[in-house]
């Protein structure tokens, strides 16, 4: 009951009923009778601290101790909680549409900071990154600021360099091209993850029972294996004449060049040993009579190195086992290869060897400008010429895969292998799987190689 009413006063108003209807609200909100609470000096937000302050004050009042003190009437006493829950939902509508509005300029921002990442208007990107920063801890927002924020040549490929190679590799979506300034050089951006290496046996037994040739041509390829690799840039081309002058004349290296008299075959590629230039026209083919340790000097004093077998084999296929750079069916007008100087097809050893055998070998260059076969042939990472061309150096020695049933003699750290096939192999040579060797020290008019930039290395 109400003081008043404890008192024994005569005559009740209805501030003695709001006082009981106070006491029922107490203890729905408190589980604890109004009264028990009061001789254990416990308020309502002792009890219940997540009671809102609003609705406190409103009982707070209705349980004054003075009728005077009180909601003069019911009507009163529920205007006030209608009053207030009004406004709370006006406030909670508010919010609701201050959050909408955030949620839509967030989404705008982040599709605009995307957009224009992705399209080069980095300046467009950075403006948009920061706005969606304000709004959202995203390392995504970081990301493209970051990137933004990067030398980038007036094509508008970013400019990698030691210092942030390692940085931009860890980026959940680091550039797809880059720029090697001291090569001069374009690089692309082969994804981390796993790929198939490889063919199977009986594959290798399809091939040899097609084309002909040593069983073993095949079978050094086997087994199929998954290989889990992490991203790197690979270059788009191999390394040209014209680049490869850069390094001769700057750290004085050997020029390629083997005697005419002896080898008649080099003739066409052979270099200007005293103006240290290749010759004229092929500046922008890629450089031959090149040995592996050539590749590995140029790669040295330019801050780079050559691609291990498995990174130019993903490079070259991706991840879904193709034979070819471009897909699964033979085309010889996506590669420089036999058939384009036999002008017809050669589908055996046989024929190959015939038409090989009668080829005048030193007549003319039969190299070709590096990405002329571009983009038709190029691979699910957009590098150029990895099929045909001239046979790629890599890091590795010539070694039999884990768990393969192949036993070559050569075997070992005696040989290292090519890759890719050149300008006088047919398709059974150019499959991105075929993985022949040679001495390191050996000079060949269709050996070349290109470059890999990752954060770890393989020499």
């Amino acid at each position: 009951m109400a003081p008043e009413q404890a008192r024994g006063e005569p005559y009740l108003w209805p501030q003695a009923d709001l006082f009981a209807v106070g006491c029922v609200l107490f203890e729905m909100l408190t589980g604890t009778p109004y009264r028990q609470a009061q001789r254990r000096r416990q308020s309502l937000r002792d009890l219940r601290p997540d009671v809102p302050e609003w609705l406190a004050e409103v009982l707070e009042r209705a349980l004054a101790k003075e009728p005077e003190e009180r909601y003069e009437s019911a009507p009163e006493m529920t205007r006030a909680l209608e009053e207030e829950a009004r406004r709370k939902k006006e406030e909670r509508e508010k919010a609701r549409r201050r959050a909408q509005a955030r949620a839509r300029k967030l989404a705008d921002l982040r599709e605009q900071a995307e957009r224009a990442a992705q399209e080069g208007r980095w300046e467009e990107a950075r403006r948009a990154a920061e706005g969606w920063l304000e709004l959202e801890e995203a390392a995504r927002a970081q990301e493209i600021l970051a990137l933004a924020g990067l030398e980038r040549t007036p094509s508008g490929l970013v400019i990698a360099t030691p210092e942030n190679l390692v940085q931009l590799l860890v980026l959940d979506q680091p550039p797809r091209r880059v720029w090697w300034e001291k090569a001069g050089m374009e690089f692309c951006l082969v994804p981390g993850g796993p790929f198939p290496m490889g063919i199977s046996e009986e594959e290798a037994h399809r091939w040899h029972r097609e084309f002909g040739g040593d069983l073993d041509w095949y079978l050094d390829a086997t087994p199929r294996h998954t290989v889990d690799l992490p991203p790197y840039y690979i270059g788009r081309y191999p390394v040209t004449q014209a680049q490869y002058a850069r390094f001769v004349q700057a750290a004085n290296h050997r020029v390629p060049y083997v005697d005419p008299k002896k080898y008649s075959w080099a003739k066409p590629y052979n270099w200007d040993r005293r103006q240290k230039q290749p010759p004229r026209r092929l500046t922008d083919h890629p450089v031959v009579l090149v040995s592996w340790d050539d590749a590995v000097a140029y790669c040295r004093w330019a801050g780079l190195r050559l691609p291990i077998e498995a990174q130019w084999e993903k490079a070259a296929r991706g991840t879904d086992e193709r034979l070819y750079p471009w897909g699964n069916e033979w085309d010889p007008a996506k590669c420089n290869s036999a058939e384009k100087w036999a002008g017809r097809s050669l589908t055996t050893y046989e024929e190959w060897k015939k038409w090989w055998d009668d080829l005048d070998y030193g007549s003319q260059a039969r190299t070709t400008p590096v990405g002329a076969y571009s983009p038709a042939g190029d691979s699910p990472y957009g590098c150029a010429d990895m099929a045909g061309n001239v046979w790629e150096w890599c890091a590795d020695w010539y070694k039999g895969y884990p768990g393969t049933t192949c036993e070559r003699s050569e075997f070992g750290e005696k040989y290292r292998v090519l890759r890719g096939g050149s300008w006088y192999n047919i398709h059974n040579w150019v499959r991105a799987a075929s993985r022949p060797r040679d001495y390191p020290v050996l000079l060949n008019v269709n050996y070349g190689f290109r470059c890999c930039l990752s954060s770890t290395s393989s020499l």
